[in-house]
């Protein structure tokens, strides 16, 4: 009867370090997820800067006329 009793309460405590890795898995997953997030908004906004400035000076440049001499 021990006996049985130990073995379900290891196979117990195996499923619960199971579980943990499993969340632990997850924990990791979602930081490097959120991460890569990050990572893109931060890069995407200097790059919107420069859109928006090559974007205004080309709408000037075809907004001045030109004057042939």
């Amino acid at each position: 009867m021990f006996l049985l009793q130990f073995a379900q309460r290891v196979k117990d405590l195996s499923m619960v370090y199971e579980w943990d890795e499993c969340n632990a898995r997850r924990g990791y997953i979602l930081k490097m997820l959120g991460a890569i997030d990050v990572a893109v908004a931060v890069a995407s906004v200097p790059t919107l800067f420069v859109v928006t400035a090559i974007s205004h000076d080309l709408m000037s440049a075809l907004a001045t006329p030109q004057v042939d001499r």
